[in-house]
């Protein structure tokens, strides 16, 4: 996962729940998320399976540009 993307999950994460998270725990949650979006919505907003750090960044350019 992208420092970058890393970095915006912590802060979203600390700001909704009040904890700090290391980086291997971000990357571990934020990869089951991605996981879960993929399982219920597949390929219909564009993202292709494999690449978890890919996905992640590209859930957060579609976030930026939304």
């Amino acid at each position: 996962m992208v420092d970058k993307g890393l970095e915006k999950f912590k802060s979203i994460y600390k700001d909704k729940f009040g904890e700090d998270l290391s980086d291997a725990e971000s990357e571990r949650i934020a990869t089951r998320i991605i996981n879960l979006y993929l399982v219920i919505y597949g390929e219909r907003l564009g993202l292709p399976h494999g690449n978890t750090s890919t996905q992640i960044n590209d859930v957060n350019e579609n976030a930026k540009n939304s």
